[in-house]
């Protein structure tokens, strides 16, 4: 089963789905090792959940075809955790510290990453798609023209 509507230059080349994933996963590992300094502990608090929502859904909507499988779907979401894990653990080394709030605002924006797609592709899928609106329309104003 396939996701229509997924972005077409994403679905379609693979040089710019491997840009996009590895762009956005630089992006969040980069982000989570930066030292804190005068930046106040609630702006770190605040970001994990986001950072991991933009990372889950940048890497469900840039699969090839928009395959939805539950095992890909799994796949992506235990790559992710693992990932958010590791850095956590890590984040010592940056002068940072390790947080197992930090780690459940990370599998909170994955979730939600999981939930923003999978509704994304229950709307897509439905017969009339996402232009639901728009398909109505050209239908009646064909039906006008034929009478």
């Amino acid at each position: 089963m396939t996701c229509r509507g997924v972005p077409s230059l994403l679905a379609r080349y693979r040089a710019s789905r491997w840009l996009f994933r590895w762009g956005v996963i630089l992006a969040v590992v980069l982000g989570s090792f930066v030292p804190g300094g005068d930046v106040p502990s609630v702006v770190w608090d605040v970001g994990h959940m986001p950072a991991y929502l933009v990372l889950t859904s940048a890497l469900l909507f840039s699969r090839r075809g928009g395959k939805r499988r539950p095992e890909a779907i799994l796949r992506v979401v235990l790559a992710i955790s693992a990932m958010g894990l590791v850095i956590e653990l890590l984040q010592p080394l940056a002068g940072r510290t390790t947080s197992v709030i930090d780690f459940g605002m990370n599998e909170a924006g994955v979730s939600l990453g999981v939930m923003c797609y999978v509704l994304y592709c229950l709307v897509a899928d439905r017969p009339d798609g996402l232009n639901g609106s728009v398909s109505s329309v050209k239908a009646a104003s064909s039906d006008r023209g034929a009478t």
